[in-house]
């Protein structure tokens, strides 16, 4: 029987286990020799935290990766281990990328249990939250910098920015924000629906709610609305009841959002539409033009692959490597390696990296996250339990987002938070059958 002050300890050093996975997040280990000491220290702490949490606690269920589930994922990890070695043109330090995705559900699968789990949840949502506040405060500071009103491609563009490598793009400092506004909508719907005047519970919303758009991330956007409208569909009842919530998740913000693209628009003398703005029939096809984009971001009319960004070709491309080598895959980050660039779908980069097999056992995990999904319909208990609704919701958002980004398939914030929802839903939909 652990103490009180066995187990804060425990619940310590697993924080901080789980927070180094995170935190060593967009570094490049071919770029190993090149980083300084903190950078070192950042990439091997979740290797180095996990074999102190195993010496020191010595309870390793290694059963549980025998479960059905672990199986679909170490399969996966295991063929772009296999190919990325026998791959002569991959780099053997992207090895390190299906390493550390085991590393992460040997950690969630053997040594938390289920409240554990549900605790490192709610640690996620509080990295996320400060993560995106510390890079949207950046980007600000960017944008005065550059005297640059356009928020989409800000920060992803430098390769340092004050001291800091890789820092994450528009999309992916969206995609931070549609969680966050996911979750304080959950919240308020789950938790807080009777208290009508909550108005800082709303704020919050608002503020995610206007940021997941303002990045104009069409990914993103398309996801938001799917979002907005399932939970109308679940709460319906509760949010008649208080109607302030439509105001405050959708009004408000399509409001700021238009009034910022008509600044944009007006002050901007690099956007291509700003001439069509001049010459457009009525002030109603402009108020029109505007309102679309503060969800949808530009798309050029006179190039048919503007809107997908080069993404359909090289889908094309990515299929013809896969059709010639069915059974072989190329390895981790063979999309940097034959297209210098994501591959932007992360079914195709699992099947480029791990060969059909891989993409078999990915299809197993999307089935089995659908099973999750008719169980939560099933079991009416499901929708009042914050946290179980909150996995599905993250894992609906990330599974929807793998149509056009890759990082449900590699070692990610996406995987991170898929994996974590995955193995809190397997748990809670088990006892309730």
């Amino acid at each position: 029987m652990e103490t009180l002050d066995q187990k804060n300890y425990k619940k310590i050093i697993y924080s901080l286990t789980w927070f180094s996975f995170f935190f060593c997040i967009n570094l490049n280990p071919i770029e190993f020799g090149e980083f300084n000491l903190i950078n070192k220290l950042r990439i091997l702490a979740p290797l180095i935290l996990l074999i102190f949490s195993i010496l020191i606690f010595k309870k390793v269920n290694y059963k549980n990766l025998l479960e059905i589930d672990t199986i679909f994922f170490l399969f996966i990890f295991l063929l772009y281990f296999i190919f990325n070695i026998i791959n002569v043109d991959n780099n053997l330090a992207n090895l390190f990328w299906p390493v550390y995705m085991f590393l992460a559900v040997f950690f969630l699968t053997t040594i938390t249990n289920s409240d554990e789990r549900r605790s490192l949840m709610k640690l996620s949502i509080y990295i996320l939250f400060i993560a995106f506040i510390f890079y949207f405060s950046l980007a600000i500071i960017d944008m005065i910098k550059h005297k640059n009103m356009n928020f989409y491609g800000i920060l992803g563009s430098n390769d340092s920015y004050s001291g800091i490598k890789n820092p994450p793009r528009s999309s992916g400092l969206a995609r931070i924000s549609l969680m966050l506004f996911a979750y304080f909508l959950l919240y308020f719907l789950i938790k807080r629906s009777n208290h009508k005047n909550d108005y800082k519970l709303l704020l919050l919303i608002c503020f995610f709610a206007t940021c997941t758009n303002l990045f104009q991330s069409r990914t993103v956007s398309f996801i938001f609305i799917g979002i907005n409208l399932a939970l109308i569909i679940f709460y319906f009842k509760k949010i008649i009841l208080n109607k302030k919530i439509l105001l405050f998740s959708l009004l408000i913000p399509l409001i700021i959002n238009s009034s910022y693209n008509y600044l944009k628009y007006k002050y901007s003398y690099t956007n291509f539409y700003k001439e069509d703005l001049k010459t457009s029939d009525s002030k109603m096809e402009i108020i029109g033009h505007i309102a679309k984009n503060s969800i949808l971001r530009d798309q050029n009319p006179d190039s048919l692959n503007s809107y997908s960004s080069g993404r359909f070709e090289n889908w094309k491309k990515a299929y013809d490597l896969i059709i010639s080598k069915p059974l072989i895959g190329y390895g981790a980050q063979s999309d940097r390696i034959y297209f210098k660039q994501s591959i932007h779908n992360a079914y195709l980069y699992t099947l480029l990296s791990g060969s059909i097999l891989a993409g078999i056992f990915l299809l197993l995990i999307n089935l089995r996250t659908l099973y999750f999904f008719i169980k939560y319909i099933k079991i009416k208990i499901l929708k009042t339990d914050f946290i179980s609704s909150l996995s599905l919701l993250l894992i609906i958002i990330i599974t929807q987002r793998s149509i056009l980004e890759t990082s449900l398939a590699i070692f990610s914030i996406d995987f991170l938070i898929f994996i974590l929802s995955y193995m809190i839903l397997k748990n809670k939909t088990s006892k309730n059958i």
